[in-house]
């Protein structure tokens, strides 16, 4: 897909003063030639319409105004400002796993404690029957995905690494 660019008011503006000076109307053949558009293509430069890069840069280029950047609209849908809320989406979600990967961290490490102090059926402490209730309700969950704790914290990591890129 190529890159298009539209002006903006005050680029509109910055184009028209470097029009006149050359003397031309606003739809000039002679603005065309020099930019080497057709006339309905600068006709969408002037209503502000998005047209390809290079014929942007041209008509620019034509009046005399090499800094076109300075002419171009800043519209919310910029790529840029998609690619910054594509990273800060990004980073939402990798924060949002993390938390969660916190909590499973805390769960298992509660269940391997639970494990290891085990002690008598006929004396078990509050937190043994917490941990007892815990494998009762989901412990296949809770123990299915520990294998997969250390790969999906590696996988977050790389994720945040490259949102910081």
């Amino acid at each position: 897909m190529a890159i298009t660019l539209k002006a903006d008011k005050q680029g509109l503006t910055i184009g028209d003063r470097a029009r006149v000076k050359k003397s031309w109307t606003a739809l000039s053949t002679a603005w065309c030639h020099e930019a080497n558009v057709s006339v309905s293509t600068l006709k969408r430069f002037r209503e502000r319409k998005a047209i390809q890069k290079d014929a942007f840069i041209a008509i620019c280029a034509a009046v005399g105004i090499q800094d076109w950047q300075r002419v171009v609209c800043r519209a919310l849908d910029d790529v840029s400002v998609l690619r910054r809320n594509y990273r800060q989406s990004k980073r939402i979600i990798a924060e949002e796993v993390l938390s969660n990967l916190s909590s499973l961290d805390a769960r298992l490490d509660f269940v391997e404690q639970v494990f290891s102090e085990h002690s008598s059926a006929d004396s078990k402490s509050s937190a043994e029957k917490e941990a007892d209730h815990l494998l009762e309700t989901d412990s296949e969950q809770v123990l299915s995905q520990y294998p997969l704790k250390l790969e999906a914290n590696v996988s977050i990591i790389q994720i945040l690494m490259e949102v910081e890129a």
